[in-house]
């Protein structure tokens, strides 16, 4: 006779976590994360010439703070910097998109990493 799991003992399923699963879509979602803030000052700069990060003679791109930007993009505190209002909002705006889609992606990678046995 075979005793079960502590976890089967109660009737409950077995999960366990696909650690290459969740680790994977992890590095996914931060190089998404990284694009959409990356496009986003793009969209700022170049669509609605907002100095996003950047004075306006730096180009479309901006300067090194703009690559800032997207890799520490859940970091930010837009209105607590000395720029213009415009620039305050247009920044805000582009860590909500940034958080909405780091939200959105992980919440399906952790669904996909669970798994549940018998």
């Amino acid at each position: 006779m075979t005793v079960p799991d502590d976890a089967n003992r109660y009737g409950r399923p077995v999960r366990s976590v696909d650690a290459g699963r969740l680790w994977t879509g992890g590095v996914a979602t931060a190089l998404v994360a990284a694009l959409v803030a990356l496009v986003g000052v793009l969209i700022a700069r170049g669509l609605f010439e907002v100095p996003v990060l950047a004075p306006t003679d730096e180009g479309t791109l901006g300067n090194a703070s703009t690559f800032r930007l997207a890799a520490f993009a859940a970091a930010l505190a837009p209105f607590l910097s000395g720029a213009d209002l415009d620039e305050k909002v247009a920044t805000s705006a582009i860590t909500l998109v940034v958080g909405v889609a780091i939200g959105s992606l992980l919440s399906g990678v952790a669904r996909s990493a669970v798994r549940t046995g018998p």
